[in-house]
């Protein structure tokens, strides 16, 4: 079901958060699936601009502001995005628009209000204020025993693994890690996940236990994992100018739509319900990881994997 106040399914020109932070914090963790060309990332870093702005009004101090991680999924893509000392980091148009001056410092970020500086004989100095970090989940293990207790905001960019990326690491792991890292025991951090549909997004079942099917766009609200998952379609505009590419005239992958495979078209054959599978007979358990364990049955000459959902038969 698509809740009416949700603009996301009234607007085709732009992503708003707003439906989705107007659930914190009764929710922690705000997904957003898919809404290429609206975006998305954009409407991440014109909410941390406007929440630094927000606490400067309220009275925060250098010592007293809260501030924000920016994840992305691989060193490699962080390294990217602050080349040149981060100049591309923050599209030129955000900045002018609330009059901010960005500085990066390693994996730092800092703001100034562009109003808010003193004048020498040769520059500007101005007021800079230190906002937020920029990390890979990847070095999750380099954060470790680090103090994370002022930052308040988490945005992940890019969640989801591209087809063609090594998997080198345990995505859902390193995300929960960084997770422990900076909260600890602190509860109601405000984390926002952008991702497109690509592959078969089984990141996204391993972390909140459910993924939307293929094109089932919607808001789905998981309250027993605190989560919201938003579920969109690409922008019309997007989809025209994807299939008029060089790479999109010659095929429609996941690569250029939103809807994204399911393992179980593939996989497996057929479900059946599972009080029809009585007299199975236990075959041989499948260790996944420490402490999980995939039990496989057979049935009338099938063996099936038994879960907690739903029950699988495949040849």
């Amino acid at each position: 079901m698509i809740p009416l106040s949700n603009i996301n399914y009234k607007s085709n020109t732009y992503y708003s958060n707003s439906y989705m932070m107007s659930h914190f914090p009764k929710y922690w963790f705000f997904l957003t699936i898919g809404s290429r060309g609206r975006g998305k990332t954009y409407s991440g870093k014109k909410y941390i601009i406007k929440w630094f702005l927000e606490q400067l009004e309220k009275g925060a101090t250098h010592e007293t502001l809260r501030k924000f991680m920016w994840w992305r999924l691989t060193d490699g893509a962080v390294e990217k995005m602050l080349e040149n000392n981060g100049q591309t980091f923050f599209e030129k148009d955000l900045l002018d628009k609330y009059e901010i001056v960005v500085k990066v410092s390693n994996s730092d970020i800092f703001f100034a209000r562009r109003d808010d500086y003193t004048e020498d004989e040769e520059e500007r100095i101005y007021n800079y204020y230190h906002v937020g970090k920029v990390g890979s989940i990847q070095s999750y293990y380099k954060n470790k025993g680090n103090q994370y207790s002022e930052y308040d905001v988490i945005i992940m960019d890019e969640l989801v693994r591209a087809e063609s990326e090594k998997r080198t690491f345990n995505i859902p792991r390193a995300f929960i890690n960084s997770i422990e890292n900076v909260c600890r025991k602190r509860k109601g951090i405000r984390v926002m996940i952008y991702a497109n549909a690509i592959g078969e997004m089984q990141e996204v079942k391993d972390l909140f236990g459910f993924m939307p099917f293929p094109g089932q766009f919607g808001v789905y609200k998981l309250y027993h994992k605190r989560a919201i998952i938003e579920y969109l379609d690409d922008s019309d505009a997007w989809k025209q100018e994807a299939k008029q590419t060089m790479a999109g005239v010659l095929q429609s992958s996941s690569e250029f739509t939103n809807v994204h495979q399911s393992g179980f078209e593939e996989r497996e054959d057929y479900f059946i319900e599972r009080k029809k599978t009585k007299g199975k007979k236990y075959f041989a358990s499948i260790k996944v990881q420490r402490g999980l364990f995939l039990d496989i049955h057979s049935f009338n000459g099938y063996y099936y994997i038994d879960t907690t959902n739903y029950t699988t038969l495949a040849m």
